[in-house]
């Protein structure tokens, strides 16, 4: 049996810039979901070390998002809160102690999560400490909740 074929992140984030310019040429503000489809596959270049391809493929995205600066800022940290409250939530006591708790999942969202920071880092829109401080805590319980199931 083979394997599905993954997206290749450089081509979804080369899709992003263009979506991104589109949407700006065409007057309407980003979005933050503008911004996750941007943050994805930039933050997994990151990541996996493919610094280089990124910084290629956002060559004129500063240029293009000049006009709508600010909204672009703005998606971004939406993006971020959103994402980070999803992770804080998804960790909450209450469902970690659950029998059927779906811990790849939570990791394979908390993987994500980590490449929105890595890129938003990069482009200059870090997450705030709040923000990451909330992160951390959630970290750690469900490290102790990985923990304590593999005990069980």
């Amino acid at each position: 049996m083979t394997e599905p074929d993954l997206p290749d992140p450089l081509l979804e984030l080369a899709a992003a810039v263009r979506e991104l310019s589109l949407a700006v040429k065409g007057k309407r503000g980003p979005t933050r979901h503008d911004a996750r489809a941007l943050l994805l596959p930039l933050g997994e270049l990151l990541l996996g070390g493919r610094e280089e391809q990124a910084a290629q493929a956002l060559q004129g995205l500063e240029q293009t998002l000049e006009p709508v600066g600010e909204a672009w800022v703005l998606a971004i940290q939406e993006e971020l809160s959103l994402a980070c409250s999803e992770h804080v939530h998804s960790v909450d006591p209450r469902y970690l102690s659950h029998p059927r708790y779906d811990f790849d999942y939570t990791l394979a969202a908390r993987e994500r999560l980590e490449q929105r920071l890595a890129a938003a880092q990069v482009l200059g829109v870090p997450a705030g400490e709040e923000l990451l401080a909330g992160v951390a805590q959630a970290d750690e319980r469900l490290k102790a909740a990985i923990s304590a199931a593999d005990d069980s």
